[in-house]
This record gives structure tokens, C-alpha cells and sequence, in this order.
């Protein structure tokens, strides 16, 4: 998660128009939803919201190449392969442009937690590190530290959709930490989340998780066990109980 030592050796190049024809959604569907949460958020800088938009086309890529493999061609690969590499050098770098000495510590909260769940979602979902490979290891603890100093007292002073956001960070992290500690980490705080957006089924939960990188076709069962863990496996406090009604407001839809 430090600065890159190298630059990219090459120019970022737009996806060809007909490889976008080959892979983006038809105008009707809800895949058009994809990133939508991320898209609207007025905490994320521009220059995440350009990278976002990258890792959208990389799902949409994706999608099409599980879904309907015979429409994707041998030079897609070769350029999302590229892509791949280009959208992980930049989410890790683009902090770096104005060369503050400290770029962390300038980041919103809501930014951060995007940022290096990005990079998780690109290394568990995308690139697919294990768990329990030293890779994984790191990536989870980068995210648990993002996660944790954006508390939820914090959120409850943004508005709303912030909720949604953060919750997808949290799947990411628990799927990401699957068989390790720190699932049961992210779980618990997925509890917490359901109890102040009082979101009560797997339907509430998966419809706000289309509107950031969530394809319920794909990711539908391992995301929903993760609900479910939280719903039946975790058992909270009298106390936290007491403190999560009092912060709760409104649902979220």
C-alpha cells in the first residue's frame, strides 16, 4: 500500500469502442446500476471517481466473460490483462500526484475505506488471492485499519447512503478474510450496520449493494452467507444493542 517505486511504462488508453460494444449491458439492464453509489458520493475525489469507472468496465469485462464467454475475443483479454495492471497501479499512486508528504492523512475518511477496498475487491474478485496467502493477509489488515478509523458515530453525521458504501467495504473484507479471524471482525460490524439502517432481509441488504460492485449472479451466495453469518452468528450485546437503537435513525432504502 506504499507509493509505487516505478511509473507505468505506458499511456492510459480509453477502451476501444468495440470492445465497450462488446461487453457493456443493455440499456435496460440493472448492471447499468453497477458503481452508481460510488458515482454519486460527493466524498470521492475525482480522480477515484475516473478509476471506479475503469473498474466498473473491468466487471463489466468480467460478467461477459463468465456469462457469455463465445462474445469475448483473444485481444480482450490481452487488454484487460493491461487494464488490470494499470487500474491497481493507479488506485495505489493517484494519492501521490501533488506529492504531499502526508496524502493519508488527507483523505477523507469515506475515500480511504473506498480506496483500499477497491484494491481488496481487485485482488479477491478479480485477480483472486487467497485468503491465507501472505497477499491476502496484508490486504486484509489495510482494510480493517481503513474500516476502523471510519466509525460509526462518524457516519451517522453523513448523510445516508454513506451506509451503503461502507457496508459494501465490509463484504469485501469478510469474503476477502474468509477461514481467517478477522471475518467474524467484518461480520460483527455488518451486524451493527443492519441494525442502524434496519435493513431485516437478504433482499433489502443485496439492493443497495447493486448500486456499488455487487453482481448478484456471481457474488450472490457467498455474499448472502456472509449476511447470514450476521443475522444468526453473532450475537450482540445488551449494551451494543441499546447504543445502536440510540444512533439509529431513519431506514435506509
Amino acid at each position: 500500500m506504499t507509493k509505487p517505486v516505478f511509473p507505468l511504462t505506458w499511456d492510459a488508453q480509453p477502451i476501444p469502442s468495440d470492445i465497450q460494444q462488446r461487453i457493456m449491458p443493455q440499456a435496460l439492464s440493472p448492471l447499468n446500476n453497477l458503481g452508481s453509489g460510488f458515482f454519486a458520493n460527493s466524498f470521492i475525489s475525482p480522480s477515484l471517481q475516473r478509476i471506479l469507472y475503469v473498474l466498473r468496465d473491468m466487471l463489466f469485462f468480467s460478467i461477459m466473460n463468465q456469462m457469455t464467454p463465445a462474445a469475448i475475443q483473444p485481444i480482450d483479454q490481452d487488454f484487460f490483462r493491461v487494464l488490470n495492471c494499470e487500474a491497481e497501479h493507479q488506485l495505489l499512486s493517484y494519492i501521490y500526484a501533488d506529492e504531499s508528504p502526508n496524502p493519508l492523512l488527507k483523505l477523507h475518511p469515506i475515500e480511504a475505506v473506498t480506496r483500499v477496498a477497491s484494491i481488496c475487491f481487485l485482488n479477491h474478485f478479480m485477480i483472486v488471492s487467497p485468503s491465507s496467502s501472505g497477499l491476502g493477509r496484508a490486504l486484509t489488515k489495510h482494510l480493517t485499519t481503513a474500516v476502523e478509523t471510519c466509525k460509526l458515530s462518524f457516519l451517522q453525521e453523513l448523510p445516508k447512503e454513506n451506509f451503503g458504501l461502507y457496508t459494501w467495504a465490509l463484504f469485501v473484507g469478510a469474503q476477502g478474510s474468509q477461514g481467517q479471524a478477522e471475518r467474524a471482525w467484518f461480520v460483527e460490524r455488518l451486524a451493527h450496520v443492519a441494525m442502524i439502517c434496519v435493513w431485516q432481509s437478504w433482499e433489502q441488504v443485496s439492493k443497495v449493494m447493486a448500486n456499488y460492485f455487487f453482481v448478484m449472479t456471481l457474488d450472490g451466495l457467498s455474499w448472502r452467507s456472509v449476511w447470514d453469518e450476521a443475522m444468526t452468528g453473532f450475537v450482540i450485546s445488551e449494551a451494543d444493542e441499546m447504543e445502536c437503537l440510540f444512533e439509529r435513525d431513519a431506514p435506509i432504502n
